[in-house]
């Protein structure tokens, strides 16, 4: 069954902290008055012990001289307000009490059946003991001081405690006391130091929470370099992340609509004007080529969408193999001959090696390259130039396509492979303005093979892209055998 201490629940940290600091420093006083009680305890038992060595010392010299032996015992007993006691086997007791409070307890004593047992341990040498004799309905504590003195006899000497029990007492309230106030000090000062510890932290919440509504444009104060501060600061770059996201969200949402109504619209309005005859059939032909083309680059458009969304979720799986990249460029590039022939374009090839082997997904790879000579072309002026490279450095095969175009803008190269971006000023707006995800999808697949894709421009002399492949062994040719 659970305690209520593991059922106690707290409303806020503060709470927490000030809870667990009091009940730290209520446990280390209490500690600390249990550790005085007994050096206190301890010291006044060892005085005390000291005291009544000396005293039964004294009462033996007395009683070996045998002069006055009885006025010194009276005389020991009033001094120390002690009962002094000489016994004898099979005698009673001679009692000389140094005060009336010992009357009622002189009887007691003589009765006490820890009296033979003393005289049986006695030596010449004096010792005390504790609890000599109980009374169950008055207790009486008391130290006992024995010694032998000749014969069968034995000298006691009894300290009444009580006196010192009451100061223990009195001691122990005033520690309580003391206890008390220092939680309550303790709690009022932690709760104050908590509080300042806590603060940011709430604030940091009450921010947040204005994150999960959607407000990003709150911020929190950071004030010095502790862990409140570091935290604060990670907060308010998330903030900012998530503002910019959430820009190219609507951003993204806007382009994609409005990209997917212009195909639309062309397509429907195209197709209702031949069915009501505003288009002769002579020209159907031509019509019906526009609307291909707007319903491919709309197909296009939906498949990057996906595509992206299928590699951040984790749902592409590379299938790793060897190819030659030199030979997937050129395949890629007679795809694009309609169009470079459209531009009067020139394509120059500039490749290190004749075979470029490399260790890739070769479907995704060729969905990059398809990427970036596709970007090219449609940046690219008509009757200008873009080049491709291929070259080899060290344990990787690097690819560069290079358009002519008017460049980007320095400004907007940090954000060009984030998602949904659209350097709108480095482009002319209209056909050639794409949705935004094709360099973050050539961006996901590089990374996804673990290597570095980057892009160089300037302006007036166009753009280059560069990514590197894992480079991979040449295979051997038929009939070519090892040494």
């Amino acid at each position: 069954m659970e305690s209520k201490v593991s059922r106690h629940k707290f409303r806020s940290i503060l709470q927490q902290l000030v809870y667990l600091q009091t009940l730290t420093v209520a446990a280390m006083l209490l500690l600390g008055a249990l550790l005085t009680l007994l050096v206190v305890r301890t010291s006044a038992l060892n005085t005390e012990d000291a005291r009544l060595r000396a005293c039964a010392q004294e009462l033996a010299l007395a009683w070996a001289q045998g002069r006055g032996a009885e006025e010194k015992f009276k005389e020991v007993a009033e001094r120390e307000g002690a009962l002094v006691q000489l016994a004898a086997p099979g005698y009673m007791p001679q009692s000389y009490a140094g005060g009336g409070e010992w009357t009622p307890y002189i009887a007691w004593i003589q009765d006490n059946t820890r009296l033979r047992a003393l005289m049986s341990s006695a030596r010449e040498t004096p010792q005390v003991t504790g609890n000599y004799f109980r009374v169950e309905k008055k207790p009486f504590s008391v130290r006992t001081a024995y010694i032998r003195a000749g014969g069968d006899r034995i000298l006691l000497i009894h300290s009444d405690m009580r006196p010192h029990n009451r100061e223990i007492q009195s001691l122990m309230a005033w520690m309580l006391g003391i206890l008390i106030l220092s939680c309550a000090l303790t709690a009022l000062i932690c709760y104050s130091t908590s509080g300042r510890v806590v603060q940011p932290f709430v604030r940091i919440n009450h921010t947040v929470q204005c994150y999960a509504r959607g407000d990003f444009s709150r911020r929190i104060k950071v004030e010095g370099r502790d862990e409140a501060a570091q935290l604060a600061r990670t907060f308010n770059e998330l903030a900012e992340q998530l503002k910019q996201l959430e820009e190219t969200r609507k951003s993204f949402v806007s382009n994609v609509s409005h990209e997917l109504r212009s195909p639309l619209a062309s397509i429907t309005g195209f197709v209702d004007a031949m069915r009501d005859g505003t288009i002769p059939h002579t020209e159907f032909p031509h019509y019906l080529n526009v609307v291909s083309d707007e319903a491919r680059r709309m197909r296009d458009m939906i498949n990057d969408i996906l595509d992206l969304g299928r590699m951040e979720a984790g749902y592409v799986k590379l299938e790793y193999s060897m190819f030659d990249v030199n030979e997937l460029i050129r395949r890629i590039l007679v795809t694009f001959e309609p169009r470079i022939a459209e531009k009067r374009q020139e394509v120059r090839i500039r490749f290190a090696e004749e075979q470029s082997f490399v260790y890739a997904d070769s479907a995704q790879i060729g969905q990059v390259i398809r990427n970036l000579v596709d970007n090219a072309i449609k940046y690219s002026p008509e009757d200008k130039q873009i080049t491709i490279t291929t070259y080899p450095q060290r344990q990787e095969i690097y690819v560069s396509v290079r358009d002519s175009g008017i460049g980007i803008p320095q400004e907007d190269l940090p954000r060009v492979f984030d998602r949904f971006y659209k350097v709108e000023k480095a482009h002319t707006p209209g056909a050639q303005v794409g949705s935004g995800l094709g360099l973050s999808l050539v961006k996901r697949i590089i990374e996804e093979h673990e290597q570095n894709v980057t892009v160089k421009s300037a302006k007036g002399r166009g753009t280059q892209f560069t990514f590197t492949l894992q480079r991979a062994e040449a295979p051997r040719k038929r009939g070519q055998s090892g040494v």
